[in-house]
């Protein structure tokens, strides 16, 4: 996932959003780039078997996750879940 929303992001770089996106995109740029480090964190607590600081990573990643990027992924494309 740490790739896959790296990607999301670099491609929101090259690509501007329609304006009606505008909230959208900003969600995205302000929370991603904190759902990747807690991702980064939990993979580098796992590797060495750390088990609560993976679980508190994971717990930060939800909660940087959800509602508000999935909530902006839901308006860009309305097949994506609400989150409540």
């Amino acid at each position: 996932m740490i790739d896959v929303w790296q990607r999301f992001l670099n491609d929101l770089d090259s690509t501007p959003a329609p304006s009606r996106f505008a909230s959208d995109d900003a969600a995205f740029r302000a929370q991603l780039p904190k759902a990747i480090s807690d991702l980064q964190k939990m993979v580098a607590a796992a590797t060495v078997g750390d088990h609560y600081p993976m679980v508190n990573a994971a717990g930060s990643y939800v909660s940087d996750m959800i509602p508000i990027v999935t909530d902006a992924l839901h308006d860009v494309d309305p097949i994506w879940p609400t989150e409540h």
